[in-house]
C-alpha cells in the first residue's frame, strides 16, 4: 500500500544501525585510547548509567569524562525520497544536547564519521521542543558541504584531548 509517501524502516532495523553506529565509534575510541602518543589513563565504556549520551571516555586518574552522543544515519534503503538522497540530518534532543561533548555522526554507507563538538549545532524546534541539528550534505560531485566537511574523520579532535 503506497501512497508515494516512503515506507518507514521497521523498528528492529533502525535498531541495528543504531548499534553498528555505536559499536564502530566505540571501537575506533577503543583504538584511539590504545594508540595515544603517550602512556593514557583513559578508558573507554558504553554508558549505561546516565541519559543523553551513549558512550562515555575516562580519565581513570583524574576522573574526567569526555561524552559522547553517537547518531547513525543511512540512505541505502528505499526510506528516503529521490531527492534527499544526499543529505542527512543528525538531530540531538535538548537532554543529549546538554549531556554530551561531542556527536559523532556516522553516515552508513559512506563509512564516514562527522566528529562535532555540540558548540557546532544549529537550534531548531519541533512542536515546542529544543532540538539540534548538524546537516550532512553532498553535491553533484559527491563533496561534502564544508560544514560537514571540516569535522570529517577528524578523530584528532578526541586524541588530542586525551593527550592533553
Amino acid at each position: 500500500m503506497s501512497d508515494g509517501a516512503p515506507e518507514k524502516l521497521p523498528q528492529n532495523i533502525n535498531h541495528l544501525l543504531m548499534e553498528i553506529g555505536e559499536k564502530q565509534v566505540l571501537f575506533r575510541l577503543c583504538l584511539a585510547v590504545h594508540d595515544s602518543s603517550k602512556k593514557s589513563s583513559w578508558e573507554v565504556y558504553p554508558n549505561l548509567a546516565e541519559s543523553g549520551y551513549d558512550i562515555v571516555l575516562l580519565n581513570m586518574d583524574t576522573k574526567e569524562k569526555l561524552r559522547i552522543e553517537v547518531k547513525a544515519r543511512q540512505r541505502l534503503s528505499a526510506t528516503a525520497k529521490k531527492e534527499s538522497l544526499n543529505m542527512v540530518h543528525f538531530t540531538l534532543t535538548k537532554t543529549e544536547y546538554q549531556n554530551c561533548d561531542f556527536l559523532i555522526a556516522y553516515w552508513l554507507e559512506n563509512n564516514d564519521f562527522f566528529i562535532v563538538p555540540k558548540s557546532e549545532f544549529k537550534q531548531t524546534s519541533s512542536k515546542g521542543n529544543a532540538l539540534y541539528k548538524f546537516v550532512v550534505r553532498k553535491n553533484k560531485s559527491q563533496k561534502y558541504n564544508p560544514e560537514a566537511e571540516k569535522y570529517l574523520n577528524k578523530w584528532e579532535t578526541i586524541t588530542a584531548l586525551l593527550n592533553s
